[in-house]
């Protein structure tokens, strides 16, 4: 077999640009320890088993899902009122007049 001199093309990592921001993100929480490794195991784990029992395909986009899936679960974890923020920015845009600064309310911002 000869040897070819084009150089080996590689695929992306990342599909999509929001797999490459899910994949920062729990960098991120690991390394400045906000997230213990044991945690993120555990919960990306879960994600990953609960997408593929629920019928999704092995592929590099369920994987990305199960790992947001993982940043919501131990995000929750760490913050039990979590939703309730959620909720309450949700309601501060959906009533924000298109161009006005969304404010939450009793902020200062």
């Amino acid at each position: 077999m000869q040897q070819s001199d084009a150089p080996e093309q590689k695929s992306p990592a990342f599909d999509e640009p929001w797999q490459a921001q899910a994949y920062a993100m729990s960098q991120v929480l690991l390394e400045n320890g906000m997230v213990k490794p044991e945690i993120w195991a555990i919960s990306l784990g879960k994600a990953i088993k609960t997408r593929l029992e629920s019928g999704a395909k092995d592929t590099t986009e369920t994987y990305f899902q199960a790992v947001t899936d993982a940043l919501v679960s131990v995000l929750s974890l760490g913050d039990a009122d979590l939703m309730q923020t959620i909720e309450a920015w949700r309601a501060a845009y959906e009533t924000t007049p298109h161009g006005k600064p969304v404010i939450l309310a009793g902020t200062t911002n």
